[in-house]
């Protein structure tokens, strides 16, 4: 009956005497307007946004000094040419009282100088952006390092204007002065996607460095005879083929901000035909020796907000940028697909789809599939009416049965890409097969719901590898997501996610941040979220979703789900706990914890496989991407003689 009375916001009756009676359900208009509020707040953010984006990194402070000083400047009589070109091209502004004419002038003059001013900004910070230098200065200063006298004079200013401390290390003079200007000029709260405009783009190299940089990356797995051959074919290239092929890519590059980016996504990713499990997917898991609740309904519930309150961060770019040093601005493009994002199979390319109207969750429990509308009447569940929504699932997935083939559906994401596709085309091209799957896939993202219970145990290292094992290849897993969380019967958590919409530093970020902010929101004594449900609010229960599959249909999910088993059995994943050092003292031996990582694989493998491979590192370029690199061969045969 709730149902009933929330389907209709108003009815009317006219009764045998002429007379109209008119019945308004006012939890639904209330809905109505909390829904309308709603959509007219995302649209003034993100109109806001988008503005702030176009003029950073010129602020209102600046435009409202610029237009005190017009003010200032008419009322004492003195104007200056841009006042005079002004009023000469609108004669209509004699006509006007003074007082009216001076606050229009002053009012075009400071916006047109303000323009001038943020687009003079903006390539001056491109340019600085350029500069390199930074990444070769000597770096890790120890605590006992003591400060200069430049160190402590600069040090008030750059906290002054960029609200953060100056960086520790001892770094060149010209270091400094350039990471004081870039600071100055980013300002201290630069928004999420602020930066994006004064990214520099990704230089077009000559056609004798790429040859250059191409035989340095394959002189440690050739021959001397073979490298030759390459040579002689790279000599032939640089004076032939490539020329021309050279001018099409400074072509591209005008128009392009990244001119490789959209050809890496395409070839790296989304062309690839093999299996997203294991090859591609990677995994994140939760904090090993501290657990908030041992109810997975309320964890799940509190990770669930965790994560809204992350994709409304990036919806109202209130999400700090990241910088590297603290100065460099990295590309934050790829936080727009953090959520409602799913690769899509086809027979040659796949291709990602991002949804922009998700209000939902996709949740898996007891082989069944369920929509958890975490969006209702305009407003954001609380966590304790998420957690009661998901006992709700947790009790009807016990009872309800599940159609055919339902269970091991999410097989098929695991397996070869053009039978994924051809399938998909055969089966959930039409009726509620293809209705329940795009409910899948326009999610926010999917929940799992493992009967599991993993963890760590120092006299049982089994437990921590089967726990990353199950959250790199689980067997409920739907690859395809942007991201999936698992939320076991003990409370435990992991993520897994698919690489082709962004590097893993965007859902490393995502953890890290939902992580903290589970603990902040809290549980009660017993372990279940804090609050209590409003009672104005009558939430309907969620949705089960329905399918209709072949028998032929089932029989290929069975086959994929063993090719899967087998490739599971076939991976051998283990995890080592290390608590000796970290990165700190890393740093205090003035090196990179990355390229002490990246140097200590190449010693394993090579210890292993006498052989070098290669190792992906990153640049600070418009639209981020993973750029792989090979280490000069006589470095790692120095690494390997010590």
């Amino acid at each position: 009956m709730a149902e009933a009375r929330l389907a209709v916001a108003f009815q009317f009756q006219v009764n045998d005497e002429g007379e109209i009676n008119v019945y308004l359900d006012r939890r639904i208009l209330v809905d109505i307007y909390r829904s309308t509020k709603r959509v007219l707040s995302r649209k003034i953010f993100k109109s806001r946004n988008a503005f702030i984006q176009s003029v950073f990194p010129a602020t209102g402070v600046s435009w409202c000094i610029l237009f005190l000083v017009f003010g200032a400047m008419q009322v004492l009589g003195e104007t200056t040419d841009t006042v005079h070109v002004i009023q000469d091209k609108i004669p209509q502004l004699h006509r006007l009282d003074p007082v009216t004419r001076t606050l229009l002038v002053s009012l075009i003059s400071t916006t047109l100088l303000w323009l001038v001013w943020s687009l003079f900004l903006r390539l001056l910070l491109k340019a600085l952006l350029t500069y390199k230098g930074w990444m070769w200065s000597p770096h890790g200063a120890t605590v006992d390092t003591k400060p200069s006298f430049l160190d402590k004079c600069t040090e008030p200013l750059i906290r002054l204007l960029s609200g953060k401390r100056a960086m520790p290390w001892k770094l060149s003079l010209r270091v400094k002065a350039w990471m004081g200007v870039c600071k100055m000029i980013i300002g201290r709260r630069p928004t999420l996607m602020s930066l994006q405009n004064c990214m520099p783009k990704l230089p077009v190299p000559s056609v004798s460095e790429t040859m250059e940089r191409y035989l340095l990356t394959v002189r440690p797995f050739v021959g001397d005879e073979e490298y030759e051959r390459l040579n002689n074919l790279a000599e032939d290239f640089k004076n032939g083929l490539g020329k021309r092929l050279q001018r099409y890519l400074w072509v591209k590059s005008w128009w392009s901000s990244n001119y490789v980016s959209d050809w890496w996504e395409q070839y790296v990713y989304l062309r690839g035909r093999s299996s997203l499990m294991i090859n591609s997917n990677y995994y994140c898991l939760d904090s090993l020796m501290f657990r908030p609740t041992h109810i997975r309904s309320a964890r799940l519930a509190n990770f669930i907000t965790a994560l809204l309150k992350f994709k409304s961060d990036i919806d109202r770019q209130t999400l700090a940028p990241r910088f590297a040093m603290g100065t460099a601005p990295l590309c934050c493009e790829q936080y727009g697909r953090t959520f409602s994002t799913t690769r899509i199979p086809q027979l040659v390319q796949d291709k990602i789809e991002h949804y922009n109207d998700a209000r939902h969750v996709a949740v898996y429990c007891n082989g069944k599939w369920y929509v958890l509308n975490v969006i209702t009447g305009g407003r954001q569940l609380s966590p304790i009416e998420l957690q009661k929504q998901i006992i709700w699932i947790e009790e009807a997935s016990t009872t309800d049965l599940a159609s055919p083939g339902e269970t091991d559906l999410s097989a098929m994401t695991s397996g070869e890409r053009s039978k994924w596709a051809s399938f998909r085309d055969t089966h959930f091209s039409k009726g509620a097969n293809k209705h329940s799957l795009h409910l899948i896939e326009k999610s926010l993202f999917v929940a799992i719901l493992d009967d599991s219970e993993p963890g760590y145990d120092r006299n049982n290292p089994d437990m921590l590898d089967n726990y990353a094992k199950t959250m790199l290849c689980g067997d409920r897993i739907w690859f395809d997501k942007s991201f999936n969380i698992v939320c076991f019967k003990n409370g435990k958590i992991g993520l897994n996610a698919e690489h082709s919409w962004a590097d893993a530093t965007i859902i490393s970020h995502l953890a890290e941040e939902c992580f903290n902010w589970d603990i902040e929101l809290g549980f009660d004594e017993e372990g279940n979220c804090k609050g209590e449900p409003r009672d104005d609010m009558i939430l309907s229960p969620p949705r089960r979703l329905r399918w209709d599959i072949s028998p032929e249909a089932v029989e290929q999910i069975s086959a994929t789900r063993e090719e899967a088993q087998l490739m599971k059995a076939d991976l051998d994943l283990h995890i080592l706990k290390h608590d000796v050092y970290g990165k700190g003292f890393i740093k205090t031996c003035k090196m990179s914890p990355d390229a002490y990582i990246q140097l200590a694989l190449q010693l394993a493998h090579y210890k292993v496989y006498p052989s070098f491979f290669s190792l992906p590192n990153s640049f600070k370029f418009c639209h981020l991407l993973i750029i792989s690199l090979r280490l000069r061969r006589v470095m790692l045969e120095d690494l390997v003689a010590l």
